[in-house]
């Protein structure tokens, strides 16, 4: 059985890449797993790669994609399920390989909200209002945060 479900925030904004000749998308992220806390009371954190493929149909993507567009972004609480997949490559003669979740259903459950915002998604993080993600337009590179940018302090995932 090869199932993967869990809950998590985004570490970063999801990535897009369409390929024209097959009509297909796909969106990358970085989910933030909170795996409890260690002796000290720091978060550990499990860090896992997503994948979303969708089709593309009348210049806009379809599917889970569109929602992920529109709603999802750096500090965004998720929860997916899906299956665990290998990507492998090559690169400068050396084989490399990471594992990766191939989402194929995915839930909104709130998060860290940002002044602009859609209605409709300030909307559905309420309760989280007026916090921010402290992204810079999206362009804060990955290895710029720490896991104090995804988790809150009063959050704890596994109450």
């Amino acid at each position: 059985m090869n199932i993967v479900c869990v809950t998590g925030n985004l570490g970063a904004d999801p990535e897009f890449k369409t390929f024209e000749k097959t009509d297909t998308a796909v969106c990358n992220m970085r989910l933030a797993v909170n795996n409890g806390k260690d002796s000290d009371g720091n978060n550990l954190t499990v860090w896992l790669n997503l994948k979303l493929w969708g089709k593309k149909g009348e210049g806009t993507e379809k599917g889970l994609i569109s929602v992920v567009k529109k709603f999802v972004k750096k500090g965004s609480t998720i929860g997916i399920s899906g299956k665990l997949d290998v990507e492998s490559w090559e690169k400068d003669g050396e084989k490399r390989e990471k594992t990766v979740v191939v989402v194929d259903k995915l839930d909104l459950l709130g998060g860290k909200s940002d002044a602009s915002s859609s209605d409709d998604s300030k909307k559905s993080s309420s309760k989280d209002s007026g916090k921010s993600s402290g992204t810079e337009s999206g362009k804060k590179a990955r290895q710029d945060f720490d896991d104090s940018d995804v988790f809150d302090d009063d959050q704890d995932q596994f109450s």
